[in-house]
């Protein structure tokens, strides 16, 4: 499986701003390596691509690595602490609309 790992979802990058933090990343990773796991015996490849806060993109990098290589560190992104707050930017009736449409066009991966 071959994974773009694309830092611009994060919540402070000025260009995607999708509000994903380093506790999100690390859970996509989780779910992506039992997806490979799942789907073609473990192999797993994550490309480093986008991402344009030099603040936070480190430690979404790490949580990815972390979990990939499943050895923890003591580092703690002092940026997670904003999750949780709502800071007003919550989906938009028509944005909310076309995650719903999307998520019930998602094709189901049989389970084996």
């Amino acid at each position: 499986m071959l994974v773009e790992a694309l830092c611009d979802a994060g919540h402070m990058d000025p260009m995607g701003r999708m509000m994903l933090t380093s506790a999100d990343y690390r859970r996509l990773t989780r779910k992506l390596m039992a997806l490979a796991d799942e789907l073609c015996g473990g192999k797993i490849v994550f490309l480093h691509e986008g991402g344009y806060s030099r603040w936070t993109v480190p430690f979404y990098g790490l949580a990815v690595l972390e979990e990939l290589s499943e050895i923890p560190t003591d580092v703690m992104d002092p940026f997670q602490l904003y999750n949780g707050i709502d800071l007003g930017h919550g989906l938009l009736p028509h944005q909310k609309a076309a995650v719903d449409a999307a998520a019930a066009n998602v094709p189901r991966v049989p389970t084996r």
